[in-house]
């Protein structure tokens, strides 16, 4: 500032500048309040669901990806409300482009008829619907909806569906608070969404008796025991079936699948297995270390037991 009074080294002039400091230090403070508000938002402002049923069907009337966030009462610290739905660019992405579910696992109040009606048409297995059936309260319920359903059992748990509750990504736990993180996945979903490039399935969880091959390449070595006594036939015939007409890609549905060799000891005689998952549609290609690709009918499990 050229004022000559402000140039000048007077004490009235060095108080004019002491002010003048303190004034706009005071504005860079309300500025930077200013940015800080514009990034947050009101967590009440979260446009959400309470029921999966409900969040599915709104999901599929709009149009829309399902955002289901599991979650309980007794978190030491809830990342998901203190942290990434208050951040704007977050809370803006899940009210416009998403369908939202909330569902609390300690949930205590008393289950209301609409909280199960259609709900066993999501595919639950015989022993997840005798979990909702013998439900107490509404946290039960959500309970078995993870556990059942989704295959986990810890939360926070985001998980991301269609409206035919189908993933479009994988499910994911605690993101260390990380907002950019969290946006990526919301704007993942939203790319693979509209691209429709969803993992379907063929149906159901079913139960499917596999039993391991043993060949020493690496290759295809899952079969059913039926289509192993057609593959050896065609083999003694001299015109063997190939592989990945028969075999099939086995993969866990989620890394706390055990796998099915723990299983087994040095008793073991046949590597003969029961699988409870799903068929995915079409054929799913793999290239062994030999570099030969097969195209084969892939299999992801969710329970397996030693046959007897």
């Amino acid at each position: 500032i050229n004022h000559p009074l402000i140039q000048s080294s007077t004490p009235h002039s060095l108080y004019i500048k002491a002010q003048l400091r303190l004034k706009t230090k005071a504005i860079i403070q309300l500025l930077t309040v200013l940015a800080l508000l514009a990034c947050e938002a009101n967590p009440n402002n979260f446009k959400h669901e309470t029921s999966l049923v409900a969040g599915l069907k709104k999901g599929k009337a709009l149009n829309k990806p399902i955002f289901v966030y599991f979650t309980g009462h007794f978190l030491g610290y809830d990342e998901f409300q203190n942290d990434l739905v208050t951040t704007k660019s977050i809370q803006d992405k899940l009210n416009k482009e998403f369908v939202s579910v909330v569902l609390y696992v300690d949930d205590k109040r008393a289950i209301e008829e609409s909280d199960t009606l259609n709900l066993k048409k999501l595919g639950f297995t015989e022993e997840g619907w005798k979990r909702i059936q013998n439900a107490k309260n509404k946290g039960n319920i959500n309970t078995a909806i993870e556990f059942d359903l989704f295959k986990r059992g810890s939360q926070p748990l985001y998980v991301v569906v269609n409206a035919e509750n189908q993933f479009i990504i994988e499910s994911f736990g605690y993101v260390k608070r990380d907002k950019e993180l969290f946006l990526s996945k919301l704007e993942k979903t939203i790319q693979l969404f509209g691209n429709k490039t969803i993992k379907t399935t063929e149906q159901d969880i079913i139960s499917l008796t596999l039993e391991y091959y043993g060949m020493t390449c690496d290759c295809l070595q899952w079969i059913t025991p039926e289509d192993k006594v057609v593959y050896e036939k065609s083999i003694e015939l001299g015109n063997a079936i190939p592989q990945d007409s028969v075999f099939i890609r086995l993969e866990p549905a989620n890394r706390e699948v055990a796998n099915p060799f723990d299983l087994t000891d040095e008793n073991t005689n046949e590597y003969v297995f029961n699988f409870k998952g799903q068929f995915y549609k079409g054929k799913h290609p793999w290239i062994s270390e030999d570099k030969i690709e097969y195209n084969t009918r892939l299999f992801k499990y969710y329970e397996c037991e030693l046959s007897n």
